[in-house]
């Protein structure tokens, strides 16, 4: 009985353009600052709202483009950080050997 109501539903839906759904996305949904979804409707033709850029069209000119990818830019610890890990395993490989090599020759102690 309940597969019977849901496909006519469907049917229905699917026959009559006036009940036709013009935005599935009913709301923002982008997370906010307390990590909730933001619960506000997106602009005509987005799928999210004017703060959380619907309204936003992106950089056009070149310059502009620069100062967003300037702004991505990561700083800090984590730069860089697997071609710096790869020069400290090169370092390493090369102290071990040293080292192997020093032990060999008898001038460090097993």
């Amino acid at each position: 009985m309940r597969m019977l109501a849901l496909s006519l539903l469907k049917n229905t839906h699917e026959q009559n353009p006036m009940k036709e759904i013009k935005n599935a996305n009913t709301r923002c949904g982008a997370k906010t600052r307390n990590g909730s979804a933001c619960a506000k409707f997106p602009v005509a033709g987005k799928k999210r709202c004017r703060n959380h850029g619907g309204l936003s069209s992106g950089p056009k000119s070149a310059a502009g483009r620069a100062r967003i990818g300037a702004a991505q830019l990561k700083h800090g610890k984590f730069v860089n950080w697997r071609q710096q890990r790869e020069r400290e395993k090169l370092y390493f490989s090369k102290i071990r050997r040293v080292l192997n090599e020093a032990e060999e020759a008898g001038l460090m102690p097993p």
